[in-house]
């Protein structure tokens, strides 16, 4: 949207041309033109303005499915991918792990990746686990939370 404050202007006495976009406003650059009529005189300025995308993140996970034995373990890699200038501390929280199971996690050296190891026991159950990864994070935008979703599957056979 925009809006001119104020609505007309004399010699001395400027308008402000705001312009504000929409946060589902796709990013590109943008053109319109603005007019003025006096009478018999017209006047146009053509004007560019520049929306760019928020701040953003969305999380990779490698493998995306995985088979193991019970017993022995699996290895996850979580990759935050950024977009928008996104450079905040994003928390990570992981559910649907099989039971009997445990978890280390573990820096990827001169990455923002982390390493994320599930090891089973020969007590959890043979079965075909969903194992979620939420990232969340604070937004940039009054209170807002980012937050991102995957999931990926982890099968335990004997």
């Amino acid at each position: 949207s925009a809006s001119l404050t104020p609505i007309s202007v004399t010699p001395g006495n400027p308008s402000t041309l705001k312009v504000t976009a929409l946060a589902s406003a796709m990013a590109g650059r943008y053109t319109f033109t603005v007019k003025g009529v006096s009478g018999q005189l017209n006047y146009s300025v053509v004007v560019s303005v520049t929306v760019s995308a928020p701040p953003n993140f969305k999380l990779a996970v490698t493998p995306s499915a995985s088979s193991i034995q019970s017993g022995t373990a699996s290895v996850f890699q979580i990759t935050p991918v950024v977009s928008g200038g996104f450079s905040g501390t994003i928390s990570l929280q992981v559910s649907g792990l099989p039971p009997y199971s445990s978890t280390t996690f573990a820096q990827l050296p001169g990455t923002t990746s982390l390493v994320m190891t599930v090891t089973t026991s020969k007590r959890t159950p043979l079965n075909s686990y969903t194992v979620i990864f939420v990232g969340t994070a604070p937004g940039t935008i009054g209170t807002a939370i980012l937050k991102q979703s995957v999931s990926v599957a982890l099968k335990v056979t004997s």
